[in-house]
């Protein structure tokens, strides 16, 4: 095989490549900027529906008012996820991420059902992530936070 035969043939299979990378970067794109506004939409709706909640909780017997109490701050933590996660869609950043994933974890330790093994593990959980968030970044990345 002649090298001079194969470098056109090289050149369009390279050329074919970036196309297809540039259209498949582009289509994960609009799918990101998608799923951000589902997530936000998702978030309107539950927002529509707090009041509902809160007002709720005012008719409560008091045996009930622990419980829907730790049940309106789970559904506000939600809300607090679905907003968290929009941020991360839209634009990535590690800081935004750690911030989703304490939510995440302090949402899930609300449960009265788990056991002490699994609050300890938690706890362990947020505060390693808050360690990582504060020391475990250069100055540079810290700077461009957002």
């Amino acid at each position: 095989m002649d090298p001079i035969v194969n470098k056109p043939q090289e050149n369009l299979i390279r050329g074919s490549i970036k196309k297809i990378r540039s259209w498949l970067k582009n289509l994960i794109k609009v799918l990101d900027i998608v799923l951000a506004i589902l997530t936000l939409l998702f978030f309107f709706i539950g927002l529509k529906y707090l009041p509902y909640y809160i007002g709720e909780a005012l008719h409560i017997s008091e045996q009930n008012f622990v419980a829907h109490v730790e049940d309106i701050i789970s559904y506000i933590l939600i809300l607090a996820i679905l907003l968290e996660l929009t941020v991360v869609l839209v634009r990535f950043s590690t800081f935004v991420l750690i911030d989703t994933l304490i939510f995440i974890i302090v949402r899930k330790m609300l449960k009265p059902s788990i056991s002490t093994l699994d609050i300890f593990l938690g706890v362990l959980a947020v505060v390693l992530l808050i360690f990582a968030r504060k020391y475990g970044f250069s100055k540079e990345e810290k700077e461009k936070k957002f």
